[in-house]
């Protein structure tokens, strides 16, 4: 494969009058805490998963006085939404990401509904620096609100239209669809994420989970491409270099694209992982099995 010159052939970004995400919808500022674990559980094989805790016994407490401690109040405000993972041209931004999370007015959006609004025209400035100027680049989040039995995954390049993007409970963004489409835009529910056909028919099971993998604008679910991804985090495949061969081909034509892989460790307490980077370099970044 040709490799293309960034300083040679790739389109620059088209200039546009920002429009500031504040200035469309009054907004209130609400403290997020720690993600909870994810409340679904993709393993059946453990006795521990990522939705349920693990009990734990206090082996210092006295034997001749037990005294019940205070309970905390049980959360009775508006869903949650929570940031699992996000990816911004070859970077990881979760932190960020949620940090833009904010609680809604009344309707559309719903009382007191926590949302997360994306002016894509602005997503050079706002996640910076900017690790890859004058290209175009994707951002992709995996999310879910309290009471979601599975996650949901988003794909949006900058250019988008509409550029402003809305996360809200009940009712997702209007312009995204489980699809690849005509404005770029890819939303969809993970329920069955990709298991290894080869670590599946093994007595210990599988050891990850595929949940998406993105190429560009593009979501790939080619199976040799998932079931060479699982192998490689697995550790039956040594190296797999991010190219238009690997991903089966080429979904944005003289572009250089960012990938981005959303996965989890069955039985894990680490919760989703992103690995991420740019055309015709190697995963190898790090990750944790714990």
């Amino acid at each position: 494969m040709t490799q293309i010159n960034r300083a040679q052939s790739l389109p620059t970004r088209a200039s546009s009058q920002a429009t500031d995400i504040e200035d469309l919808i009054e907004v209130e500022p609400m403290p997020i805490g720690d993600d909870p674990l994810p409340p679904y559980s993709l393993n059946s094989q453990t006795s521990h998963t990522l939705g349920t805790p693990v009990p734990q016994s206090n082996t210092k407490s006295p034997q001749n006085s037990i005294q019940e401690q205070p309970q905390e109040d049980a959360y009775s405000g508006p869903p949650r939404l929570h940031i699992l993972a996000a990816a911004w041209g070859g970077v990881t931004v979760t932190p960020t990401i949620k940090s833009l999370i904010r609680t809604s007015p009344p309707p559309p959006h719903g009382v007191g509904c926590q949302i997360l609004q994306l002016e894509m025209r602005n997503m050079h400035s706002l996640l910076q620096p900017d690790p890859a100027s004058g290209t175009y680049k994707v951002l992709s989040l995996v999310y879910r609100y309290d009471g979601d039995e599975y996650p949901t995954v988003l794909n949006l390049p900058e250019n988008i239209q509409p550029s402003l993007v809305t996360i809200a409970k009940p009712s997702p963004s209007s312009q995204l669809s489980g699809a690849n489409h005509g404005n770029g835009g890819y939303r969809a529910t993970i329920s069955q994420p990709w298991r290894s056909i080869a670590s599946s028919s093994s007595s210990s099971g599988p050891k990850v989970e595929i949940l998406a993998v993105f190429y560009g604008k593009k979501r790939i679910e080619h199976p040799a491409v998932l079931e060479e991804l699982a192998n490689y985090f697995e550790g039956r495949t040594r190296q797999i270099r991010m190219t238009n061969a690997f991903f089966r081909g080429d979904p944005w034509p003289y572009t250089i694209k960012s990938w981005t892989v959303y996965f989890r460790f069955v039985g894990s307490r680490a919760g989703v992982q992103v690995v991420t980077g740019w055309e015709n370099q190697a995963l190898e970044q790090p990750w944790t099995r714990d």
